[in-house]
């Protein structure tokens, strides 16, 4: 087991992902995948979105404000548009630890490099990071080059408008968006070209 390493300082240079790529490669007999990873709040509070209307009318959207909500962990692959999503209640140090252990039990055989952001908890001294992955850390408040926060942004729109009345409800609705979601959408919308450049 061993710490986080490899902070990525450029992002989106390519460079700097090549170089971490060919280090990590240099030293791993499996095969090498790249990831992307961050976490998102689903809740019961209403997501809304701009509604179209006839000129002249007010638009009227059906709203709720209730505040209970989940977390989803997930990861991505944009070569291959494999996804790895997990459920927690909270976001901390404890459910990416749990995650991260779950991800290297369902990846064994192949060392993969994860793209995440500079949460405090994805790098708190407690965790431990499992032999077969690597943290890749981006750029503070740069968002826009984690691929991931494509899908959450395309899961919402699937929920927007849509009122629930329990998280189990959410749930499910979530988990049917989930299973919805066919790999070649997910690298569609993941596979930016800096990345699949460094790749090749």
């Amino acid at each position: 087991m061993r710490k986080p390493w490899f902070p990525l300082k450029k992002l989106p240079q390519q460079i700097e992902i090549i170089d971490v790529l060919q280090q990590v490669d240099k030293n791993s007999a499996r095969p090498l995948r790249y990831w992307s990873q961050d976490e998102s709040r689903f809740g019961l509070k209403t997501i809304t979105r701009r509604v179209l209307t006839a000129l002249g009318i007010k638009p009227v959207g059906p709203v709720q404000w209730n505040f209970q909500s989940f977390y989803l962990y997930g990861a991505v692959e944009p070569l291959s548009g494999e996804n790895f999503f997990l459920e927690f209640s909270h976001l901390n140090a404890d459910g990416f630890q749990l995650f991260l252990n779950e991800f290297s039990k369902a990846y064994p055989h192949s060392l993969n490099v994860i793209q995440l952001d500079n949460g405090r908890f994805h790098s708190a001294k407690k965790l431990t990071i499992p032999d077969n992955i690597v943290l890749l850390f981006q750029p503070p408040y740069s968002p826009d080059v984690n691929p991931i926060e494509r899908v959450w942004q395309f899961m919402k729109d699937k929920l927007c408008w849509i009122n629930l009345e329990t998280l189990d409800e959410l749930r499910k609705k979530v988990d049917e968006i989930i299973q919805s979601i066919l790999p070649i959408q997910v690298a569609s919308l993941t596979s930016f070209d800096f990345i699949l450049s460094a790749l090749k």
